[in-house]
């Protein structure tokens, strides 16, 4: 399932300018605050953590794990945030609950403070899910986690998430037009969709 999800972004992201960038947490350290400027971002309560050597387990964590070998995971279970002085567009990322089932998350995408798009997702804590927004015009996103239950099996506890494989493109500072990239994601999933159709025809 991942690899299915993962596969479309992935062709869109090949044929993106270099000011595109997927974050994947993989080069940073175990257990440390994601720095200031990885990505071009200001993180607050982001932290990198290498899933292959944590040692409880089995976890939403692992489930988390797109590439290896790190995700990012909101301190303490507290809100998070990414920010960064101009603003750009999410296109999405990868999400799953550490430890909860029906883990409720609150993302917010701001400019200057304002709210200009907001959602809430439930991640599972058994996989990975791949949430596609393609928000622009924003230079701040926060995400707030709140609820759930303690999925059954999993040693620890708290309304932590497993964030990875992000995209993120900066925005053109005259105008915010819809990014090119998102548009051949759609055209991409739609002929990969018209493909397996005549396939099985």
């Amino acid at each position: 399932m991942k690899n299915a999800l993962f596969s479309p972004l992935l062709l869109a992201l090949l044929a993106t300018p270099a000011s595109a960038a997927l974050l994947t947490f993989d080069s940073l350290g175990d257990r440390a605050a994601v720095p200031a400027g990885y990505g071009g971002m200001v993180w607050e309560n982001w932290y990198s953590l290498n899933v292959l050597t944590y040692n409880l387990k089995p976890t939403g964590y692992e489930a988390g794990l797109i590439s290896s070998p790190n995700v990012a995971y909101n301190g303490g279970g507290a809100p998070a945030s990414f920010s960064s002085g101009t603003p750009f567009m999410l296109g999405g990322f990868y999400l799953a609950a550490a430890w909860y089932d029906d883990l409720a998350v609150d993302v917010v995408g701001k400019y200057l403070g304002v709210p200009l798009h907001s959602v809430t997702f439930y991640p599972r804590a058994t996989f990975a899910t791949l949430f596609v927004l393609g928000w622009t015009g924003i230079d701040e996103v926060s995400f707030t986690t709140r609820g759930g239950t303690q999925h059954p099996g999993y040693p620890g506890s708290g309304e932590h998430v497993a964030l990875d494989n992000i995209f993120i493109d900066e925005m053109p500072t005259i105008g915010i037009p819809e990014p090119a990239a998102w548009t051949l994601i759609g055209f991409g999933t739609a002929a990969l969709a018209l493909a397996r159709r005549r396939r099985a025809q």
